[in-house]
């Protein structure tokens, strides 16, 4: 140590120990005359007041600590700087951070030393003080007990009293737990107490049961609660502790304890941060202390430096005594409460020591600025701190509730009686009754008198329930219940002599069970045992089935099938026009785990009879396999129909999903064995779909072995991903080849490569594709215009487009669009079809204003395109064009639209697929509404080439609630000529009545084209009529009529439908919990004028 540490520290050490010495003295004197009356009135002996004061010395001595520091670092340095000594040895060249060095360490020492005190020391002592007041001095009963304190009792007991009523004998926010039955405590907590002759009285509390894990696994709640105490508190008096004469590391435990009930402990938090915090200000003071002395060094000592240190330990203080008080609270974390006051007084003591050596030392303004600043980081730290640590989380959900009005707990047998309103919660499980008594050591709760249960949408009643708290089972005598299953539609209504209800199993004995929620059910079925096993079967044993009274069935067992694939299958009886009368059975069976499936038993009037099997075997990681076999006796060719199909899926490694399949089906059509015909058919698809990225591919090879053989084969490829830096990827490869006896027919490959970037405003767009155009016959559509070209290659192109971007606050906006890229299109042109390539680059700018009111019946509209194309080798081109609309309400109700659209164009494409032809045109449109009428009318002239367009009016009524009518069709003004009118009619007064018809005539042909219709009526709760027909004169007359009737019988349905196409009748009889097929109607693909 040099000369001037030992100097320095010299000078510290005298007005450090005086500082210490007359704190202790003024402390003492205090307690002292608060004790006087004890000594006089009470005739306390002397020496017990004696020792109690000695007790307390180690404590006074660490809270005084910090503030003899600051109070000895501004006398000493004062000194020094009075008597110029300090001026002279920073004259020397030594900094001032170098002089208070030694005085910084000192501080830090001294810090280590209150807090190697305050953790061995002061607990021990303090304990001893508050002992000697609390069996000595204080003898009342109550006053014994004081607030925000621990102490133990016989039995493994451990108390904690947050405040303490003497004048109303109450005690609030008491906690007891209990560590006789086990290493993990019982925890009562409740928020107010009575202390009784040999008892306690808790109000308004709850119980927590700890596990294995330390973590809460039950949990009941009482309104007053009577715990038999031992012995008198009076022998309790020894083992009181409040959070002061604890180590930390009780503290800890006693937080950690009562944190896994969920119990706030925001206040115990902040005493244990405290007991490291509050030391540390030592170190704090010595920092902030010392520069304060540069500020005046010649009057620096004296008054200067008690009068500063006074205020500053004031200030520190008074800031620590808010910050605990709100971090007690909750409102900010335990740890940001106590070392508040120290960051915000040491980031300002730090930049001020910096400052003294800095050259050019600032004037006052500049100081207080920067003392400003010290403040504003200070805080700003302390708000951070207070974000990164936030609130403390409460405790997890506690799995098991109880609820009662009164609770008596037998300590011995560890068994709790709860009456009067009974509940208990576990999981989504709750259950009420009049009485329960819960054995806490088994976790078995049995709950008597009016027993209701409650999961969900289920229900159970009964007279008495066994409750298993460890597995959620419950067990119940005399019960009925209402029940879910997912493979059931509704509930399941069951009663019986008693009931075992478990996660996975259930179990019903000399009962019945029915879907239907009458009191009298429609139907039941009685039963001496049913098991129920979710998602799986339900089994029945010494079963009957009962219509009404009526009973219609006995069997000894019966098993039904849960799984979709293992259902039960009623016999399906109907006609068909090929197949004649018919009678489909199927049975589906369980082998075992692993192998599962249906027999099929037809009989076709017309065909003859048939049988079929479908297996399928479930291999584990190695997939599942299915064969299907199916052999109808063809008697209207003589020959064996025959069906065979396998198929494979498999999940294999990185989530990629595998399915295999062949079919092979040799058939004769109607004409007899001269048309045999054999069809084989190999599909391969594997899928991946993963977080970010789909890929999917597809394989399907088709061969048919005829008259004509054809063979028909497609591949494809389908990928989406999205790349780093937010890129949008998408693919798509497919290829088709067909080939028909000797000639190949279609041989395609098509592919687009697109990846898509987001940038502000702008989309960015990299394109890689080349398309051919294929018209299929059997699904070409007439009404949709074929593209221009017969093939185009974009290899590749890119574009940037803009969205709408508005000019100021004016009401326009602009959007670009510029395009770079080589294509190669074959296409016909001018009658030779020919195949261009050529590279492009242009831009396309649009300028729009949007629609602006010039008074309440005029706005206007408009917008003007530019489009500026490059071509490789040819000149480029040029298009400018603009539109302008006018919109006028002369009537209420009534809109006319007038526009001009003109495009001139400068050069030409050599492509057909961006062409841009020049027009100018002038449109109108009327809109009126009169009444529930409403009037479209629309039309324009094209100047360029002197012709109309066609004439479209449209014309809506609401007629009446739920029913409207539709009028639209097309006038050709070239040729003043109507070409067609269509008419809808929908009718749907109520949801019991929905009636749709429409038909199309065509002018040219003079005569109605189609006509539709559909209908769900409900001609009453129990009756149910639907239809649909469709007549197309194109496609040669009734192309379908369809029409069902169906009976409600509640709780089961009986239908009967006939599909005009097909020539079939069909009857079905379902149960409407067992949903099979539902039956629907509606126009599909073959609704045109209503287009569904």
């Amino acid at each position: 140590m040099r000369i001037l540490d030992r100097y320095v520290v010299r000078e510290f050490m005298g007005p450090f120990f005086l500082s210490i010495s007359a704190f202790i003295i003024i402390v003492l004197s205090g307690q002292l005359f608060m004790l006087v009356d004890f000594i006089i009135q009470k005739k306390v002996p002397l020496l017990a007041v004696v020792r109690m004061l000695l007790y307390s010395l180690p404590g006074i001595v660490v809270q005084v600590l910090p503030i003899a520091v600051l109070f000895a670092v501004l006398i000493s340095l004062g000194r020094l700087g009075r008597d110029s000594e300090l001026s002279t040895i920073r004259a020397s060249g030594v900094p001032f951070t170098r002089i208070v060095l030694p005085l910084i360490i000192v501080g830090a020492v001294v810090s280590a030393v209150g807090f190697w005190l305050g953790e061995t020391v002061v607990p021990w002592a303090s304990h001893k003080s508050e002992t000697i007041v609390r069996e000595i001095i204080l003898k009342d009963f109550l006053p014994s007990i004081e607030q925000d304190i621990f102490f133990t009792a016989p039995g493994g007991r451990h108390f904690y009293v947050g405040e303490v009523d003497k004048d109303l004998g109450t005690m609030e926010r008491v906690m007891v737990y209990e560590t006789e039955h086990g290493s993990f405590p019982r925890i009562v907590s409740a928020r107010r107490g009575r202390v009784g002759q040999g008892t306690w009285t808790l109000e308004n509390g709850s119980i927590h049961e700890l596990d294995a894990d330390g973590h809460v696994r039950m949990s009941m709640s009482f309104d007053r609660l009577e715990i038999t105490m031992d012995s008198t508190m009076e022998q309790f008096a020894s083992s009181q502790k409040t959070p002061q004469e604890m180590t930390r590391k009780e503290l800890k435990s006693h937080i950690d304890l009562f944190e896994k009930s969920g119990i706030r402990v925001e206040g115990l938090r902040v005493e244990y941060h405290l007991k490291l915090a509050q030391p540390v200000a030592a170190l704090v003071f010595a920092v902030i202390g010392a520069p304060l002395v540069v500020r005046s060094p010649r009057h620096g000592g004296g008054y200067f430096g008690i009068v500063a240190a006074a205020v500053l330990s004031f200030a520190y203080f008074v800031v620590q005594a808010v910050a605990r008080s709100v971090g007690m609270k909750g409102a900010i974390h335990p740890v940001t409460a106590v070392w508040l006051p120290n960051v915000a007084f040491l980031i300002p003591g730090v930049i001020m020591l910096v400052k003294v050596d800095w050259p050019g030392r600032p004037n006052g303004r500049g100081s207080r600025r920067h003392g400003q600043t010290a403040l504003v980081l200070a805080l700003a730290l302390a708000w951070v701190l207070s974000l990164l640590l936030g609130v403390p989380a409460s405790a997890a959900t506690i799995p098991v509730r109880a609820n009662a009005q009164l609770m008596v707990f037998d300590g011995a047998l560890e068994i709790w009686d709860l009456s009067g309103e009974v509940e208990i919660t576990y999981k989504d499980t709750v259950i009420r009754g009049d009485r329960a008594q819960i054995d806490a050591g088994a976790k078995r709760a049995v709950i008597t008198g009016s027993v209701w249960v409650e999961r969900g949408d289920e229900v159970l009643k009964g007279a008495v329930a066994t409750y298993d708290m460890s597995t959620g089972g419950i067990v119940v005598e005399q019960t009925w219940a209402k029940l879910q299953d997912d493979q059931v539609k509704g509930f399941l209504f069951l009663s019986g002599a008693g009931l075992v209800k478990k996660d996975n199993y259930l179990r019903l004995s000399e009962g019945s069970v029915t879907t239907c929620d009458l009191d009298k059910p429609h139907w039941r079925i009685e039963v001496r045992e049913l098991e129920v096993y979710p998602d799986d079967r339900i089994v029945l044993r010494s079963v009957s089935y009962y219509e009404g009274n009526v009973k219609l069935l006995s069997l000894p067992r019966l098993t039904i099938p849960l799984k979709e694939d293992q259902r039960l299958e009623l016999p399906k009886i109907g006609y068909g026009a090929r197949e004649g009368w018919y009678v489909k059975t199927q049975y589906n069976y369980r082998l075992s785990d692993i192998s599962s499936g249906s027999l099929h038993a037809d009989y076709y009037q017309l065909l003859g009879p048939a049988a079929g099997v479908r297996n399928q075997l479930k291999l584990g990681a190695a997939g599942v396999v299915t064969v299907y076999l199916y052999e109808l006796w063809n008697r209207a060719t003589g020959n064996g129909d025959t069906t065979v199909e396998l198929s494979h899926s498999v999940d294999l490694p990185a989530d990629i999903k595998a399915k295999a399949g062949y079919s092979y089906r040799d058939y004769s059509g109607l004409a007899g064995a001269a048309s045999p015909t054999i069809e084989q058919t190999y599909t391969l698809s594997l899928d991946r779909r993963v977080e970010g990225a789909n890929t999917s591919f597809a394989y399907t090879r088709r061969n048919l072995e005829s008259s004509q053989n054809a063979e028909n084969t497609s591949i494809s490829f389908r990928h989406s991903s999205t790349l780093p830096l937010e890129i949008k990827l998408a693919s798509d490869v497919g290829y088709r080849r067909q080939v028909k006896g000797e000639d190949i027919t279609m041989n395609v490959l098509n592919y687009r490569v697109q990846a898509d970037k987001k940038i502000g405003v702008f989309s960015l767009t990299g394109l890689a594709q080349a398309q051919v155009y294929v018209e299929d016959e059997s699904t070409a559509d007439p009404d949709t215009k074929p593209p221009p070209w017969k093939a185009l290659r974009r290899l590749p192109e890119l574009t940037a487009a803009s969205s709408r971007i508005p000019l100021g606050s004016a009401p326009l906006s602009v959007a670009v669009k510029g395009v770079v890229g080589r294509y190669t299109e074959d296409a016909i042109r001018d009658g030779v079809r020919s195949e261009v390539t050529a590279g492009k680059a242009g831009v396309d700018v649009t300028l729009r204003m949007d629609q602006q009111g010039v008074n309440k019946r005029l706005s206007v509209d408009g917008l003007v395109r530019g489009v500026f194309d490059a071509y490789e080798g040819t000149h480029g081109r040029a298009a400018l064009g603009y539109s302008a609309g006018v919109q006028v309400k002369p009537s209420a109700g009534t809109t006319l639209r007038l526009s001009y659209d003109q495009m001139a164009v400068s050069g030409a494409s050599p492509f057909r697929f961006d062409a841009i032809s020049p027009s100018s045109k002038v449109g109108a449109r009327l809109t009126s509404a009169l009444g529930p009428l409403r009037l479209t009318m629309a039309s324009a002239y094209d100047l360029k080439y002197g012709t109309f367009d066609t004439l479209t009016a449209t014309a809506q009524a609401e007629v009446s609630k739920g029913v409207s009518i539709e009028l639209s069709g097309g006038y050709d003004i070239q040729r003043a000529a109507a070409k067609s009118l269509l008419g809808r009619v929908v009718i749907q007064p109520s949801p019991q009545f929905q009636l749709k018809a429409g038909g199309n005539y065509d002018f040219a042909r003079a005569q109605i084209t189609r006509v539709e219709s559909s209908a769900d009526v409900r001609l009453s709760p129990d009756w149910r009529v639907q239809w649909v027909a469709v007549y197309d004169l194109v496609k040669g007359g009734l192309v379908r009529g369809d029409i069902g009737v169906t009976r409600d019988l509640h709780c089961r349905e009986i239908a009967i439908t006939y599909q005009y196409a097909t020539r079939r009748v069909w009857l079905e009889f379902r149960l409407k919990a067992f949903p099979g097929t539902p039956l629907g109607f509606g126009l599909g693909e073959d609704g045109v004028i209503f287009g569904q």
